[in-house]
């Protein structure tokens, strides 16, 4: 199996920084990852939500602990078969921004979405929420594995890259987490 192909063709619509008023949400949520995971080194967490027909996601050089406003960037447009993004702010994109924008638009019941990328691979859950997957071919080849799954289950193992927790809401998301990491951080 091959890894999958992250390269995308990106457009800067404006630098802008955004004023998106979900933004102080995921900054919340990105001091309680920091507390759980953040602290090992090697860990990237990526967070998202839907935003009107935009995503919020935090960009690829944050510190998770100490976000901005700036450290977030509005994807307004993804085309997977092209696999060119369009997006409004100051940093660049994270490699997985394809994936969260693909899964946003194609189940919109899911309001969250955190990667967390760890070096250590000790991000277990319990088989009856998540399953694991090898990450393979293009972004996206790999959305339609994922979007399978997330049919059934909430979390994600994706091999060689990192877990992915989806809920219909940050505090679904938190109460995956916390129910079970955070009891073993």
């Amino acid at each position: 199996m091959t890894k999958m192909d992250t390269r995308f063709q990106i457009f800067t619509l404006s630098k802008e920084e955004s004023n998106c008023p979900l933004v102080p949400q995921l900054i919340e949520l990105g001091i309680e990852l920091y507390q759980l995971f953040g602290k090992t080194k090697g860990t990237e967490i990526t967070m998202s939500m839907p935003y009107g027909k935009r995503v919020l996601i935090n960009t690829s050089d944050t510190v998770i602990n100490h976000l901005s406003r700036s450290d977030f960037i509005e994807i307004v447009d993804y085309d997977p078969v092209r696999n060119i993004l369009l997006f409004i702010g100051q940093k660049q994109p994270h490699e997985m921004t394809p994936i969260h924008w693909i899964i946003h638009n194609a189940k919109p019941e899911i309001a969250s979405l955190v990667f967390i990328r760890e070096k250590t691979n000790s991000i277990q859950f319990p088989k009856t929420i998540s399953q694991t997957v090898q990450e393979e071919g293009t972004v996206f080849e790999m959305a339609k594995i994922v979007l399978k799954i997330l049919q059934n289950k909430p979390v994600i193992h994706i091999q060689e890259r990192g877990v992915l927790i989806t809920g219909n809401s940050i505090a679904k998301v938190k109460e995956t987490i916390h129910q079970y990491m955070g009891r073993n951080q």
